[in-house]
């Protein structure tokens, strides 16, 4: 055999060789980079199921607040029935605390007698440490309504003249609207105007 011969093969040989690592290294890399690209979806697809829990969080505690706030002093059909004390009752909550809302109305529904709810609103953690938004009937058990809602504040009431009293002023006895603000554990709030179905008495206990 000619000794050209056999530095031909080994030179063939160590470029083949070469093309292997390159090729392994750019496999090495497009591989790293596929599994980047599905650990960023996965985060971003978490990211966007957390937002939509969230979401539906604030639109539920909304919703809870806007119908029974909504429906303080209804008093049915006929408006014959007492409701037993004022339509609409707030607490203080002292050093920036929650507020509570106690609202008094009567319930109607298809094919049920009409029903008198009295129900006390407020923010507080449960025995694990967590907070919760309450809805609480006279004489039963405060019962979790919504979690991870932090805080609930009165901030302004809407009178029939269309002006607003500012929740540090002192309150007048009727109001056609309640502006109230939520506070979520996420570090979001939410400002609400919730209209009343009349002028509606209000009181502060």
């Amino acid at each position: 055999m000619r000794p050209g011969a056999r530095a031909r093969g080994s030179g063939e040989a160590g470029s083949s060789l070469l093309e292997m690592l390159l090729a392994c290294t750019l496999l090495g890399m497009l591989l790293l980079a596929a599994a980047q690209a599905q650990l960023y979806g996965r985060q971003a697809n978490e990211v966007n199921e957390e937002a939509g829990h969230r979401g539906q969080i604030a639109e539920l505690a909304s919703e809870l607040l806007g119908y029974h706030l909504g429906m303080a002093g209804h008093r049915g059909l006929n408006e014959l029935r007492d409701l037993g004390g004022p339509a609409l009752a707030i607490t203080r909550g002292a050093g920036g605390a929650s507020d509570a809302l106690t609202v008094r109305y009567v319930e109607e529904r298809w094919y049920e007698e009409p029903t008198l709810r009295a129900l006390r609103i407020d923010v507080r953690r449960d025995g694990e440490g967590r907070w919760n938004l309450y809805l609480r009937e006279e004489g039963a058990t405060r019962q979790p309504a919504v979690q991870q809602v932090r805080g609930l504040h009165l901030t302004g009431v809407v009178l029939a003249d269309g002006s607003v009293w500012g929740a540090d002023a002192a309150l007048p006895a009727e109001v056609v609207a309640l502006q109230v603000r939520l506070e979520f554990t996420w570090g979001e709030s939410r400002e609400l105007t919730i209209p009343l179905p009349r002028e509606t008495l209000m009181v502060e206990t």
